[in-house]
């Protein structure tokens, strides 16, 4: 049986939607007849006021815990604080200093500065996990940084087989035309490039979310890459999808970031509420975040009628879910300006089995998922955008619900589980 041992940064419980990756890995290679064991940082709660919580320091005396489940072990070390992430903190503090250090840093490959006590907390542990076991390959996921340098120097002591595994790019802007970096940008991306470049050199294959991303990681390396996609939980499928609703609900759930046109969708849907006066309409907009998109809500609240929105905070995958559940389109805009971002929600929708309004297209990863699976429709312009939720809304007026379209075959492919698969048929080919 081979073994193999995943080194990630998130992972149950840390209940983000970067923890998902690794979790379908661990989960579903088992399956295959592989031994699998990951390696990733212990998450002990604090709490934080307002029922939110941060994840715990430790001191000296903490221990490894391990976890053993059905299908996989996970080895979870304690947050440490070191010593250069003490000095690194207070450097922080200073304007001048840190603009003066900053670029030092990173040209000893030190990206992560916030968390680069994590480094050496994951490396001790793995070096004397490697001292003790012996793996068939390392599989480390990006981000952050760290675990792909900390994979390159495992390889170099150990000689153990390694792959890198990237959620994204370190800026995802990189696969724009439209990039304008700034001076400090130029610089850490001039160093970032360097080290992706000698950290993937030894590597068996690396993998990564977008065919479109993976030119961008081919420019830095000669070794093989595959596309892996995210994707949805195959128990999240929902297969009463003609569910009646006593209101239309268009519904967007996720994060929307500053690259993201919803002018588009906007002003369709302002045509059809001046042209029908629809008295069951009901526009969700979930877990809107000022991080990714400063002052969205105020945004969305100035561009669309009041009566008919309804901007939800945060809420857990659970939720998210039902909400997405009981909509009656779904509504996505596409990063028509940055080839190969795929937000993971575009996934969950497809589980959702609910029609999926894209608006605007990406010529690109979405354009292809929601024509191959055809589960939903393409808008590039307001026009369209307005002919679809018309003859949608007189569908459901006569019906309560929508037909969906969806080819479940094509939709099977986007789950966590059919892409292990393809991860099965990859490390075949490896080792």
């Amino acid at each position: 049986m081979k073994r193999v041992l995943i080194i990630t940064y998130n992972f149950f419980p840390d209940n983000v939607v970067s923890a998902r990756r690794p979790e379908s890995y661990a989960k579903y290679l088992p399956k295959h007849g592989y031994e699998v064991n990951v390696l990733t940082l212990r998450f002990d709660k604090i709490p934080n006021g307002n029922d939110k919580y941060t994840w715990a320091l430790h001191d000296h005396t903490a221990t490894t815990i391990i976890d053993n489940f059905e299908s996989s072990k996970v080895i979870r070390v304690p947050r440490v604080l070191t010593f250069l992430q003490i000095l690194i903190d207070k450097i922080s503090k200073f304007r001048f200093l840190r603009k003066l250090t900053i670029p030092f840093i990173w040209a000893n490959g030190y990206f992560d500065l916030p968390i680069i006590y994590s480094y050496q907390n994951i490396k001790n542990e793995l070096f004397k996990l490697l001292s003790k076991e012996k793996y068939d390959l390392i599989y480390s996921i990006y981000s952050p940084h760290i675990l792909l340098k900390i994979a390159y120097e495992a390889n170099k002591k150990f000689g153990i087989p390694y792959a890198l595994d990237f959620r994204d790019l370190w800026n995802n802007n990189l696969a724009s035309l439209e990039y304008q970096p700034s001076n400090i940008e130029r610089i850490q991306n001039f160093f970032i490039k360097k080290y992706w470049s000698k950290w993937l050199s030894n590597a068996k294959f690396f993998s990564i979310t977008s065919n479109e991303w993976l030119g961008e990681v081919k420019k830095l390396t000669q070794k093989t890459g595959y596309v892996l996609t995210n994707g949805f939980e195959s128990e999240q499928l929902l297969f009463n999808y003609t569910e009646k609703n006593d209101l239309f609900t268009i519904s967007f759930v996720g994060s929307l970031y500053t690259e993201q046109n919803i002018d588009i969708f906007i002003n369709g849907v302002t045509d059809f509420i001046d042209k029908h006066s629809p008295v069951n309409l009901k526009i969700n907009f979930v877990g809107l975040k000022d991080k990714y998109r400063p002052g969205v809500k105020q945004e969305i609240l100035n561009k669309l009628d009041r009566r008919y929105l309804n901007i939800i905070d945060y809420v857990e995958k659970e939720e998210a879910y039902k909400i997405m559940n009981s909509s009656s389109i779904l509504y996505y805009p596409a990063f028509s300006s940055i080839p190969g971002w795929c937000s993971v929600k575009v996934y969950e929708y497809l589980a959702s089995k609910r029609p999926i309004l894209v608006s605007p297209g990406d010529n690109g990863i979405v354009d292809d998922i929601i024509i191959k699976t055809k589960a939903g429709e393409i808008c590039n312009l307001s026009s369209e955008v307005y002919s679809f939720i018309s003859s949608s809304y007189a569908e459901w007026e006569k019906n309560k619900y929508l037909k969906y379209n969806g080819i479940e075959d094509e939709i099977e492919k986007y789950s966590r589980k059919y892409q292990v698969n393809l991860l099965n048929d990859i490390l075949r080919n490896h080792l």
